[in-house]
């Protein structure tokens, strides 16, 4: 079992405290409580032996500890003779000085402390298990679900029913500690009793999460015989997914890759078959990532090679070049660059972006492009200054223009004054200036609004300059809506006035101000107001649907009056918010092709093209 390695170092301290009876295995030093990745344990460590018969050699003086002096241990770099030496002092020490040493561990070094503690918690609780919990309490900066499981693995095998009843008090954390360590030494305890013990803690979800574990291991000790034994009903199971995973892990373990077609075939799910086959090649790569890929890449089916792409992730975390040489092999196309594109991906982001650029030179063109936009990327989210400045090595490509887009995102999120006058001024970007603008206006808007109002306007002669001007004024509405009435009357005739006004009136009911909503409406072309009123509609719709449908008298035409009652029949439906008598008053609004469009679904009441982006749909 995992916990049984990880406490190796330490397994003398526990060892001399465990009656006959008692098997729990030595505490993981592991502080998580979470069980899904902690296996569970049982039995007890066959072979360790306790300081007073593990060695008849004197114990040298250096190593000796005495009441006051557990900073002595630091002077000893060997962990056993360090457990050995602790424990010298515990076999002849009474209650008493067993809390004057706790009160010492307190500034024993943090390297061994939680070491230091559970013995002596451990032989607290052989002595009383309910002051060993007091003492835990009184142990500020300590490992304390650790000391939790330690008392209950001992008082377990003592005492169950007391025990039982104690943890019932702790807190959340506290109890799967204890149910740790409950479980781990009453390895006798069945599957129902472990789930009635849950029953009785409120805990069942940690208990059938365990119960998986043990199950789980139990199935690989024989892999093909399990899952041949559960896959048809599990494989229709999501919960039993990770089981299957486990599974076929063991089972390549046992068998290697060539296990891989009778998973295939045995899986007729396909959301079930690529889910488990990607954690089995994820698996597999940590370990023959060659083969892995070799293999991985004769399957028939691999949607958008995701499976392929996992095994050429966990490859590139380790060795990237390697990964890269490999896939460079392979026949040129768009299967192999998305493959590329994952390998050069991992590499950027889990190595330094700044040395895998000098070491993309003597790859070949496509491979280095294809690498020099993966390392962009990451350098673009921590320093888009330098990221920028690097651009211009690159061709104009798809890529490049992914690239910008990311560098202006970082680069306006943390200054977007400086992110506006690169995206202004730079010839590597010409092409997709108005793009960018996009972005940055949006971000500087909230903290600029002046600045991103004056270069919007500055902009709407040039093709989408229109969009700039909504965008702006979209995003101080959502901000500060008084400020985006200010600006309203610099807006010029054309596409965006619709979108502006529109933005800031639904704003405006946001925060439960419609009189002034409505009244913006007189400022909107008379050919657009129905549309105007659409877009208040969706809004107060969501925000407030009774004072809609008690203001839908307040719609000009009767046009915008059933686009209104639409929009609260459809949220209605989603969401019901009206009651009978309300639904049949707004039903009296409605037009003939409303009623149709409701009927289809009424999805197409909630499509208004680019006003979408203003009510965030």
């Amino acid at each position: 079992m995992g916990a049984v390695v990880t406490a190796t170092a330490f397994v003398v301290v526990f060892l001399p405290f465990r009656s006959n009876e008692d098997s729990e295995s030595p505490p993981s030093q592991s502080t998580s409580p979470v069980v899904a990745s902690e296996q569970p344990e049982s039995g007890e460590v066959q072979g360790s032996e306790s300081p007073s018969t593990a060695s008849s050699a004197p114990i040298e003086a250096s190593t000796t500890v005495s009441i006051g002096g557990l900073d002595s241990l630091s002077q000893v770099d060997n962990d056993f003779e360090r457990t050995q030496s602790l424990y010298v002092l515990l076999q002849h020490i009474g209650e008493e000085e067993l809390y004057d040493l706790l009160e010492e561990s307190k500034s024993v070094n943090l390297l061994y402390r939680t070491a230091v503690q559970r013995a002596l918690i451990q032989k607290l609780a052989t002595i009383d298990p309910r002051r060993a919990l007091d003492q835990i309490a009184d142990l500020e900066d300590s490992d304390s679900e650790e000391l939790v499981k330690s008392v209950f693995g001992h008082w377990a095998v003592v005492d169950l029913d007391k025990a039982l009843a104690q943890a019932k008090s702790l807190n959340t954390m506290e109890k799967w500690a204890a149910m740790r360590g409950i479980f781990g030494s009453r390895s006798d305890m069945s599957e129902d009793e472990r789930l009635q013990l849950g029953q009785e803690l409120g805990e069942t979800q940690f208990v059938q999460v365990w119960n998986s574990i043990l199950q789980e291991e139990e199935y690989a000790k024989n892999p093909e015989e399990s899952w041949y034994e559960i896959v048809e009903e599990a494989q229709q199971d999501n919960m039993q997914i990770n089981l299957l995973h486990s599974i076929a892990e063991a089972w390549i373990k046992e068998d290697g890759l060539e296990v891989i077609d009778k998973i295939v075939d045995s899986v007729t799910n396909q959301q079930t078959r690529t889910h488990v086959l990607m954690l089995a090649f994820r698996s597999a790569a940590t370990t023959d990532p060659q083969g892995a890929l070799d293999r991985v890449l004769q399957l028939e089916n691999d949607p958008y090679q995701s499976i392929a792409s996992t095994v050429v992730s966990v490859w590139s975390e380790s060795d990237p070049k390697s990964t890269i040489n490999s896939l460079s092999a392979l026949e040129p196309g768009s299967k192999r660059d998305r493959l590329l594109e994952s390998a050069m991906r991992t590499w950027a982001n889990n190595h330094d972006p700044f040395v895998m650029l000098e070491e993309l030179g003597g790859m070949a063109k496509e491979v280095q492009l294809i690498g020099q936009t993966a390392a962009l990327y990451a350098i673009s989210h921590d320093s888009p200054e330098r990221a920028s400045e690097l651009l211009g090595n690159m061709p104009d490509s798809d890529g490049k223009r992914n690239v910008a887009s990311s560098i202006v995102w970082s680069w306006s999120q943390k200054d977007p004054t400086e992110a506006l006058q690169w995206v202004l001024t730079s010839p590597d970007i010409a092409a997709y200036r108005q793009q960018l603008l996009n972005t940055t206006l949006r971000n500087l808007a909230t903290k600029n609004p002046e600045l991103a109002m004056e270069t919007a306007l500055a902009q709407s002669a040039e093709p989408d300059g229109d969009r700039l001007v909504s965008t702006v004024i979209s995003s101080i509405a959502q901000d500060d809506v008084s400020k985006a009435l200010e600006f309203l009357p610099q807006i010029p005739e054309g596409a965006s006035k619709l979108s502006a006004y529109g933005s800031v009136g639904v704003s405006l009911i946001t925060e439960g101000d419609a009189d002034k909503a409505l009244d913006l409406a007189k400022n909107v072309g008379e050919s657009e107001r129905d549309t105007y009123y659409h877009l208040l509609s969706m809004a107060w719709a969501g925000t407030d649907p009774d004072q809609l449908l008690d203001s839908i008298d307040r719609f000009p035409s009767d046009a915008s009056k059933s686009k209104a009652a639409a929009v609260l029949t459809l949220m209605h439906k989603m969401q019901p918010t009206l009651n009978d008598k309300q639904v049949e008053e707004a039903k009296k609004y409605l037009s003939e092709e409303d009623k149709e469009e409701l009927e289809k679904g009424g999805m197409g009441l909630l499509n208004l093209g680019p006003y979408m982006e203003m009510l965030n749909f």
